[in-house]
């Protein structure tokens, strides 16, 4: 897709190793230009529009901006406090590089008015992995996690956590009778939001939302399962055309955690569909159930590529 010219000031330059994170981060939407002299800034200020300037509190002169066009300015800010008459967006500083990126790019994909080009990539690049069980206790989280770290050693690899709670480790869940919300929690809920208001900007949405853990993107569980259950049919599919065209991912993996029309439809767009081999008479059933229903459906091509393994139980 089209990048987004971002100019970034800082005397001190710190923010060096900040350009050079933005720039060559993968997916990256930004192209990032470091100045460190004031007066350099300035000419590139005057040549023409500005799409973002990334600037520290301290080092910016409100003096600059009658003499330029600059789209969005975020502040860098080196403490909680933010100097009185700041009517901008502002970032903390001193916070991981990752982290920042994810604030800038929920910068541009709420700002309607900035336009991100997207460039269309050959659809044969990516597989789309499916992990399912249509019983519980099967261990399919961890098959599939562990699956996705496996991929990620060789190919950029995306793992979209769909499952109606989320599970995976080094999450810190108050107890119940402090439940506070967690705001923290920027995952499929906000991208299955983003998707309903039928917003242009999903590819970078994606990229703001994803972490990285274990040498893997990945994009957190919802917050409130009905989230995954207001998800159309028509919402999945523009999700995965953008997956699919829009992103530089060469293997996404699906934990699907649920059932209904959307996720048989993301089933159906999976190159192959991993489910675990049952162990007992009553999963055995539930297997035939699933099976049955797949059959009632009309769903025959999926069957065939449904690859049954054997998965260690859930930790």
């Amino acid at each position: 897709m089209k990048k987004i010219q971002v100019a970034m000031f800082d005397q001190e330059g710190y923010t060096r190793r900040l350009a050079d994170y933005l720039n060559h981060h993968q997916n990256s939407v930004l192209e990032v230009r470091l100045f460190t002299n004031v007066e350099s800034l300035r000419q590139f200020l005057r040549r023409g529009p500005v799409e973002m300037l990334l600037v520290g509190e301290r080092d910016w002169d409100p003096a600059w901006e009658p003499e330029t066009q600059i789209r969005r300015l975020i502040f860098l800010s080196e403490g909680d406090v933010v100097r009185e008459g700041i009517n901008r967006p502002v970032i903390f500083k001193y916070q991981s590089a990752e982290s920042i990126v994810q604030e800038l790019l929920t910068v541009i994909a709420d700002d309607d008015g900035m336009k991100v080009k997207s460039r269309r990539v050959t659809s044969d690049h990516v597989e789309f992995i499916g992990v399912y069980s249509p019983y519980g206790g099967a261990g399919v989280s961890t098959f599939a996690y562990e699956m996705a770290k496996e991929y990620g050693m060789q190919y950029t690899t995306l793992y979209l956590n769909m499952e109606l709670f989320h599970g995976m480790p080094g999450h810190s869940v108050s107890k119940w009778k402090e439940y506070t919300p967690m705001e923290e929690n920027r995952g499929m809920s906000e991208l299955i939001f983003y998707l309903r208001q039928h917003k242009e900007k999903i590819a970078v949405k994606l990229q703001s939302l994803v972490q990285t853990k274990d040498g893997i993107a990945v994009i957190r569980a919802v917050e409130d399962y009905r989230d995954l259950y207001g998800m159309t049919v028509s919402d999945m599919q523009r999700l995965l055309c953008v997956l699919a065209e829009e992103t530089e991912y060469q293997k996404i993996f699906f934990d699907i955690g649920f059932l209904g029309e959307t996720s048989l439809e993301l089933m159906r767009c999976c190159d192959v569909l991993y489910l675990p081999k049952a162990r007992s008479e009553i999963q055995h059933n539930k297997q035939i159930s699933f099976e049955q229903l797949l059959m009632r459906e009309g769903d025959r091509e999926m069957l065939e590529r449904i690859q049954f393994v054997s998965m260690k139980e859930a930790v």
